[in-house]
């Protein structure tokens, strides 16, 4: 029987056992998520698929990093497909770091994506201010729509702002932006793409 949670937030230091896989799709009417720092370390496949009330994700600080062990072998997805509402998509830094796949596709309402340490100030603690916090340090990236409407030729006409923190895809091979029905005037509504370290890059 599904459940009809509308809004789950999670503290922060999660122990999730022995499971290996979130998959939130048993919260239909879900709105927003928020998962504090230091959370199911365990889980290597995260799922966020055909939520369609999906509004806002937001992800701490060293979650789903494989038992925090950077010398585990790289393997893991990270899914965000058909959520129609999706507006925000956040995620802390040293998250998700030897996940070799992050998917985001279908998210016409997205508007901002933020990967990583936005700022060295928000590190948790000075020991990591001693060695790297990278996301998805093994990953490609693929962000691309299915559907384009008669109202846009961008198939996520909502994109406004992309940042990665310093060292986020660190040994990415390939990053797929796809629009069937790309244009020019498409990135009239991309106000940035930041790769972020000693500067901002935005186009």
């Amino acid at each position: 029987m599904p459940d009809y949670t509308t809004d789950i937030v999670i503290d922060g230091f999660l122990k999730c056992g022995a499971e290996t896989e979130l998959d939130l799709s048993r919260y239909p009417k879900l709105k927003t998520l928020t998962i504090g720092s230091l959370s199911y370390e365990n889980v290597n496949v995260t799922k966020f698929i055909g939520m369609s009330e999906l509004e806002s994700v937001v992800i701490g600080d060293s979650c789903f990093c494989g038992l925090h062990s950077r010398h585990s072998s790289p393997g893991g997805e990270f899914v965000l497909k058909n959520c129609p509402k999706l507006k925000t998509l956040k995620i802390g830094c040293d998250s998700f770091t030897v996940f070799t796949v992050c998917e985001i596709e279908n998210v016409d309402a997205l508007e901002t994506i933020e990967i990583g340490r936005m700022d060295a100030r928000e590190t948790m603690d000075f020991r990591r201010m001693e060695r790297d916090v990278i996301c998805f340090s093994n990953a490609s990236l693929e962000l691309k729509g299915l559907v384009a409407t008669n109202e846009s030729r961008l198939d996520m006409p909502s994109l406004k702002s992309l940042l990665f923190g310093d060292k986020a895809f660190l040994k990415c091979h390939q990053a797929l932006f796809e629009s069937s029905f790309f244009s020019p005037d498409s990135l009239q509504r991309l106000a940035c793409i930041g790769v972020l370290s000693d500067g901002r890059i935005c186009v």
